[in-house]
């Protein structure tokens, strides 16, 4: 998919030659001095008003902080401050953004107001008011305890001594004094969390973009095959329920039959079917080709594809963002107790999207649960990802369809289509502030279904209109598309994350999946006592059948809205959500592959990651099994495993191809010694890459539509795998040649040959200069200041140098690139944001990196003195007892109440 999706708001200041001006005076008046005034005192001691007593932040070599409090509610207003010492500009930027606000930081700026039309659409900030008073009240008090942590700092200093970013952004607009941080401001972090690890989204919308240039189902479903369970072990196979396995963790309720506590919910077990059907049976496809064939709809889909890729990724979006998350049982490892890894893929940038944190209260116990250590969101209390004092939990994408688009029939007096009746749409207006430019207005149009996103930026009333009959309806309509989405609706997930940091056993994990609603994640964990397993949460939308209707109703194609048999029937139940306890092989991989085997309840998607990864890391395992009990280095080194799914796909059908020209033979030669490890220095990995990017080109660019075009990702390696059986498959035709008709052979030769030409510009024509980091960078980007339209000296301030990394799409360690890049760039596109592995046996010898650094200032040695390390797959020690805290402290702050 192309580059411009999802895109980060990296090109939301413009700043003119009077800036450059400035920055280069201040380069040789004391630069120095600017960029550090917003670093924070760490050492001695500072009064914060609102403790009860007395708070202990130690900060280790890294800059990481370690929080010892009394109550709960100063550890929690601790974490508030420490996060907005380290990381505020990034905190503000991100309540700007999900609030709909962006134009308010940064002024008249296209791609600011964009993205702002489209958050007010959806109402991020709305929904997280209304959260507000759903979450239980001890939630509600540690988020106000983490706002006035926040507000304490912001009290201290100004907008300029907050953040660098304060003082560039001032060059070009008014700069205020930020708001004070509100709970809600929290909650809606979660919002933006749950947009980029939403599922099948993008899927739904493609395979509807393809159908328009296509025209042909048949061969729109060859672009999305199903997920290949002989191939890629699910994650639980055969699936095992929560309520199942709590059963057959009872001697007397366990079944001689199903002694690993195995079983299948049904639609009597107390949550609707997905699969209930209405007895109707007229073919699918007939439905597709007579609705999605109109050139209207085409169109309002493609101003829905459009509004949806101005939402800014925060976290990280792509086929490639999800996890690989393991777990090995103590019997296969040297201490005799659980080894837990987990390095979440999301988007590439700086400062990196986690914060690192130790919360500990002196005393666990009522007034003060916690005792947790990890990866953080700045903005957001608590710990996401990481282990408390009895149990390690790692989180992966599970990818769930949580989304659907409905097909509207909106009519020009301001209603919709709704069985037999016009319903009136529900109107809102917003009001989009400009810093330095007048006020915006918008109008949120809305069905029973959610917002309509495909007048964001076209009034419908440009939208032609269709004449639209039923039985007590005539009247004139447009095409609308909606959007349904699980995190549109208020939820409890930020309870969730509380009871997760105090969790100790698997009833906890279920107890606390079952608030964790959105985004849908796959939870492995493992205890102190031993237990390891794999929870899966979520609110997960439930689906009737409907044979006879107008569209495919599971969810993978747009639905129509005006049929109410395709609104959701209800929520899977969470005691019907997979898991397990204990499996027998005594490892559990969770890597975004399929969840359960298909057609089994309960319903979660179609769309999977097509389980590349996952497999790799099984065989990994079970070699190491194999040859002896595992430790915390072999987990490590699991993680940065480079081997290339592809090369496996591809390499033996590229060396029988007969190359006559030896220069061109060059780069094939590369392939016959290759071990097919996408290796930092490999020739041969550099030159499957352009082999690849120019395959996908040569097959579909020629009848896809240009935002369809292959990203190179998962589902695209399984396409190609499956057509290369097919020598005369009509995908080898090159459209664009008139009276000639290729095959398979020709076009892999044109790959060959070209990705020759294509390095030799690049790299040089002797192979030996070639290497796989050369072109494979990680380039963190700043979110504001890091864009092209920055000036040298700012970028360079606020961009970390880049780093060349193994790895790639679909690989263990998935440092992804993105093949359908207009630039034919292999830059790293989302990575392994952090890289954390979890002894149970000894806390104390666990490990941990992030991208990045702890601290979210660029005049700070911990903005990026995590980056090489990371780059080159090494950790650190992950101190977590009193002790090793202690011994690890390079600065100690003592956070004291006011007299």
């Amino acid at each position: 998919m192309r580059v411009a999706r999802r895109r980060f708001l990296r090109t939301v200041v413009t700043v003119t030659a009077v800036v450059v001006v400035v920055i280069l005076v201040a380069t040789t008046l004391g630069v120095t001095a600017l960029v550090r005034r917003p670093l924070p005192q760490v050492s001695g001691a500072l009064t914060l008003p609102g403790l009860e007593a007395e708070v202990t932040v130690t900060r280790d070599a890294r800059g990481v902080p370690s929080i010892r409090a009394t109550t709960a509610r100063d550890l929690f207003m601790a974490q508030g401050f420490t996060h907005a010492q380290d990381r505020f500009f990034e905190m503000d930027y991100r309540r700007h953004v999900t609030a709909g606000r962006m134009s308010e930081l940064v002024g008249a700026n296209e791609a600011a107001l964009e993205a702002d039309k489209v958050i007010r659409t959806f109402g991020w900030r709305r929904i997280a008011e209304q959260e507000w008073g759903l979450v239980s009240q001890e939630t509600r008090e540690y988020l106000q305890s983490y706002a006035d942590g926040v507000n304490a700092y912001l009290a201290t200093r100004s907008a300029q001594a907050l953040g660098i970013e304060y003082t560039v952004l001032g060059l070009q607009v008014q700069v205020a004094e930020p708001e004070p941080w509100d709970p809600i401001d929290s909650l809606a972090w979660l919002k933006a969390m749950a947009w980029d690890l939403r599922g099948n989204f993008d899927e739904e919308l493609a395979r509807a973009q393809s159908y328009a240039a296509l025209r042909d189902v048949d061969r729109v479903d060859e672009l999305f095959p199903a997920y290949p369970e002989q191939l890629n072990t699910p994650i639980v196979a055969p699936v095992t329920t929560a309520s199942a396995q709590r059963l057959a963790a009872d001697d007397d309720a366990m079944s001689p039959s199903a002694d690993d506590g195995s079983t299948f919910p049904s639609a009597d077990d107390g949550a609707m079917s997905p699969s209930a059907d209405d007895g109707a049976s007229t073919p699918a496809d007939a439905s597709i080709d007579a609705l999605l064939g109109d050139p209207a709809l085409d169109r309002a889909i493609e101003a829905a594809q459009r509004a949806l890729d101005a939402v800014p990724a925060l976290v990280g979006h792509g086929e490639g963002v999800g996890s690989n998350s393991f777990v090995v049982a103590g019997e296969h490892t040297a201490s005799g107790l659980p080894l837990l890894a987990n390095d979440p893929h999301l988007g590439i940038s700086a400062p990196g999207i986690w914060a690192q944190q130790s919360l500990r209260c002196a005393t666990v116990g009522p007034l003060c649960p916690f005792d947790v250590s990890g990866f953080t969101f700045a903005g957001l209390p608590g710990v996401i990802i990481g282990h408390n004092a009895d149990l390690a939990w790692g989180l992966t994408n599970l990818g769930a369809d949580v989304t659907d688009f409905f097909v509207e029939r909106v009519t020009s007096d301001g209603g919709f289509l709704y069985d037999d009746e016009v319903l009136p749409l529900e109107v809102r207006n917003e009001t989009i502030l400009v810093n330095g430019g007048e006020p915006v207005e918008i109008e949120v149009r809305s069905t029973v279904h959610g917002p309509i996103v495909s007048d964001v930026f076209d009034s419908m009333d440009a939208v032609e209109r269709i004449p639209v009959q039923r039985p007590s309806v005539v009247t004139p309509a447009s095409f609308a598309v909606s959007l349904a989405w699980t995190a549109l609706t208020p939820g409890r997930t930020a309870d969730a994350v509380f009871a997760i940091n105090r969790a100790a056993t698997a009833e906890d994990i279920a107890e606390a999946a079952a608030l964790f609603e959105v985004p849908s994640q796959n939870i492995v964990f493992a205890t102190v006592d031993g237990q390891i397993g794999y929870q899966a949460p979520g609110k997960i939308p439930v689906r009737r059948t409907v044979r006879d209707g107008s569209l495919p109703s599971d969810g993978t194609w747009p639905r129509p809205g005006w049929d109410s048999r395709y609104d959701w029937q209800g929520f899977v139940e969470p005691g019907e959500m997979p898991a397990i306890v204990d499996p027998a092989e005594g490892f559990i991989v969770a890597a975004n592959q399929a969840v359960i085997p298909s057609g089994e309840d309960p319903f979660l998607t179609s769309d999977w990651d097509y389980g590349f990864r996952s497999q790799r890391i099984r065989e990994l395992l079970a070699e190491r099994i194999a040859a002896g009990p595992l430790e915390v280095a072999d987990m490590n080194e699991i993680m940065l495993d480079a081997h290339s799914a592809y090369a496996d796909v591809l390499v033996p059908w590229l060396l029988p191809i007969t190359i006559d020209n030896e220069f061109d033979a060059a780069g094939q030669e590369l392939l016959r010694e290759w071990d097919r490890s996408m290796d930092v220095d490999s020739a041969a990995a550099v030159y499957l890459a352009a082999v690849w990017q120019n395959l996908l080109t040569l097959t579909f660019h020629d009848e896809l539509p240009s935002t369809q075009w292959p990203d190179g990702g998962s589902r695209w390696l399984e396409v190609v795998r499956g057509i290369l059986e097919d020598p005369r498959s009509p995908w080898w035709d090159d459209r664009t040649t008139v009276g000639v008709e290729e095959g398979r052979d020709e076009i892999l030769l044109r790959a060959l040959v070209s990705a020759r030409a294509e390095l030799t510009r690049r790299l040089g024509k002797d192979t030996a200069d070639w290497s796989w980091g050369k072109l494979h960078v990680a380039a963190p980007e700043h979110a504001v200041l890091g864009g092209e339209s920055l000036p040298g000296p700012i970028r360079a301030l606020v961009n970390p140098r880049p780093l060349g990394v193994a790895g790639g799409s679909s690989i263990v360690n998935a440092n992804g690139w993105d093949a359908a890049d207009p630039d034919g760039s292999f830059h790293v596109t989302w990575s392994p944001s952090m890289r954390m592995v979890v002894d149970l046996a000894d806390l104390d010898r666990s490990t941990w990196v992030t991208m990045t650094g702890a601290s979210g200032h660029p005049g700070s040695r911990h903005y990026t003195d995590q980056f090489t390390a990371w780059a080159k797959g090494e950790t650190f020690p992950w101190p977590f007892s009193p002790t090793a805290v202690t011994r690890a402290a390079q600065n100690t702050l003592t956070l004291r109440p006011a007299s």
